[in-house]
């Protein structure tokens, strides 16, 4: 390290102690301080500028993480882990000035939300005194934390509704119109024909010069033969369902406006082998009355 990133490191590093050590007299004294936003605003406005001065210098970075876990391995009751061996700078901050127990973990990481949420923000902060303002404008930790929950709950909503047409996708696959039709058999699936009925696989090949697929790699989404559900390639599975719905809009678009079919896919399926062997019998029926015409 050189002696420039460690004046300004420690220089950071003993402005935080600082917060810490007012936090704990405070703590101590019921809080009092910490319960005045402003406050609290001013000492939150104080860890963002530590941050942004040395957010975009790696060994910065490295040596207040570095100061942390030194602080832990003397007093892991009073310096909460982390889950992380590189935890945000901004969180190793915030628990370093908010956090001295498990207690308060939850705390620190509200703020955390927060700080993350400004670094982020198109308005810019030049000063202590406008950081406060905005805190002010936008409903104070509450409010700037209750849009992150929002956008959370936002986020969440549009995961469910994208599974909910993955679902439909699955259960109308054989009714979606594609230029895909060709139907092919693979030995791996062939063998696991009862486990994977119903279910969908994705084939993984080589395309010749003539076009053809020289397929070398079978994903499903579930386990199959020795593939177990570690390395059956469900999580393939499901991008290329998530491709498919992005892709085949308008044929996806056509089921909403038609009846649910009367059967599920996997007995559509089974009804499209039945007909197969029924037109190969009938076929093998014909051929043998021919032979049996030549004969005679």
């Amino acid at each position: 390290m050189s002696k420039e990133i460690k004046a300004v490191s420690t220089t950071t590093i003993n402005n935080l102690v600082a917060l810490r050590n007012e936090r704990i007299k405070a703590d101590a004294k019921g809080g009092v301080l910490f319960k005045a936003n402003n406050y609290l605003y001013n000492t939150l406005a104080d860890i963002y500028f530590a941050v942004s001065e040395i957010v975009e210098d790696k060994e910065l970075v490295k040596a207040v993480r570095e100061y942390y876990a030194e602080q832990r391995a003397k007093e892991p009751k009073s310096y909460p882990a982390f889950k992380t061996n590189t935890p945000n700078i901004y969180d190793v901050c915030v628990r370093l000035v908010f956090a001295d127990s498990e207690t308060t973990v939850k705390r620190a990481n509200a703020y955390t939300r927060v700080l993350k949420i400004l670094s982020k923000t198109t308005d810019a902060f030049s000063n202590t005194e406008e950081l406060i303002e905005y805190f002010k404008a936008n409903g104070g930790i509450e409010g700037i934390d209750g849009d992150l929950i929002k956008n959370k709950e936002q986020r969440e909503k549009e995961r469910k509704a994208k599974n909910s047409d993955v679902a439909k996708l699955k259960e109308r696959f054989v009714d979606v119109k594609t230029d895909y039709k060709k139907t092919v058999n693979i030995s791996a699936v062939d063998k696991a024909a009862a486990e994977l009925a119903g279910t969908n696989v994705v084939l993984v090949g080589v395309v010749g010069k003539d076009g053809s697929i020289v397929v070398k790699h079978v994903c499903a989404e579930k386990e199959f033969g020795t593939r177990t559900a570690a390395n059956c390639g469900a999580g393939v599975v499901s991008a290329a369902l998530n491709n498919m719905l992005s892709v085949n809009a308008e044929a996806l678009k056509e089921l909403d406006e038609k009846p649910e079919p009367t059967v599920g896919i996997e007995a559509a399926l089974n009804n499209k082998v039945n007909n197969a062997i029924k037109n190969r019998i009938k076929q093998n029926n014909a051929d043998a009355d021919v032979e049996l015409e030549n004969a005679a």
